[in-house]
């Protein structure tokens, strides 16, 4: 059952990334290009996009401001965010089953270790060319989620 109450609230994440990529403005892809293109080296390439990631991840080493400078933007959302919450929930479900506290300290850890992290250094291509009609992408959001709001 909770995986069922789970799935709404991901789908919501699916369709604000797929909003998100239909604006120049919204797109992951285009902070770390900017980054990448400041290099004069591979080195650097790969220190500037790190850094570009980190900013509006973690913002530091260990996650010591996670969010500071957190985007709704595309990619971000499905990668990370979306990420997070699914281990979020993954993590509950499991506590739930098993009849346990729900363990923050250890869910943190996790979430640092196999989210966060990896994500400050993925080498995943990121979109950088709008993708839909925002307007109508717009219009058939709130004929989805109208009742809802």
């Amino acid at each position: 059952m909770f995986r069922e109450l789970t799935k709404p609230f991901l789908s919501v994440l699916d369709d604000m990334n797929t909003l998100m990529m239909s604006h120049h403005s919204f797109l992951l892809g285009n902070w770390v290009r900017s980054a990448e293109r400041l290099a004069l080296n591979i080195l650097d390439k790969y220190l500037f996009r790190f850094n570009s990631l980190n900013q509006v991840t973690l913002w530091g080493p260990n996650g010591e401001v996670s969010d500071y400078a957190g985007k709704q933007w595309a990619d971000l959302i499905e990668s990370y965010y979306k990420a997070r919450w699914s281990l979020f929930f993954k993590y509950n479900e499991i506590s739930m089953s098993q009849g346990v506290r729900f363990n923050q300290s250890i869910f943190l850890a996790d979430l640092y270790k196999y989210v966060e992290e990896p994500f400050s250094w993925t080498q995943q291509q990121f979109v950088t060319e709008p993708r839909g009609d925002s307007f109508s992408l717009a219009r058939q959001l709130h004929t989805k989620y109208r009742d809802y709001l």
